[in-house]
């Protein structure tokens, strides 16, 4: 099959036949704030619950580096999820480093909390996640919402 052909079939982009063009990966559990519209909270999460109990709150750094010199030779995304925010985890900053040293990508869904204008990350991304915070910052305004 020739490659526009199944591009075309499939939708799969260039490059996506070799490594995918995005990991998502379960960084974190605990969060600081307790949105109401958050599945993940601590009392309806059974994966957050189940992690807690089986000490996987966070992510080994050594399985991160694992996975960025893995990923990074592709230039693909590390999608950092999991129904946490991630930059509680200790060791965050330097992982994001690490990885986009090693030549990968960074998306991290995050409450934008723990950024402010002295943080080590660069500027876009602390544009991006000034964008989620101001969404963030919009739901403690709802009624009954426990967000900061």
């Amino acid at each position: 099959m020739s490659e526009a052909l199944q591009e075309k079939q499939y939708g799969m982009r260039r490059g996506a036949e070799e490594f995918p063009l995005m990991v998502v990966i379960s960084i974190i559990y605990p969060c600081n704030f307790g949105c109401p519209n958050c599945p993940y909270t601590d009392g309806n999460s059974e994966i957050r619950q189940f992690y807690h109990e089986h000490k996987g709150d966070l992510i080994p750094t050594e399985l991160w580096r694992k996975m960025a010199d893995e990923i990074g030779p592709y230039g693909a995304w590390m999608r950092c999820t999991g129904g946490g925010e991630p930059m509680l985890h200790p060791a965050m900053v330097d992982m994001v480093e690490y990885a986009k040293h090693r030549g990968a990508r960074i998306w991290m869904n995050t409450n934008g909390s723990m950024f402010g204008p002295t943080a080590k990350l660069g500027a876009n991304n602390w544009i991006m996640s000034r964008l989620r915070w101001r969404f963030a910052k919009s739901l403690k305004r709802q009624p009954g919402s426990s967000c900061r």
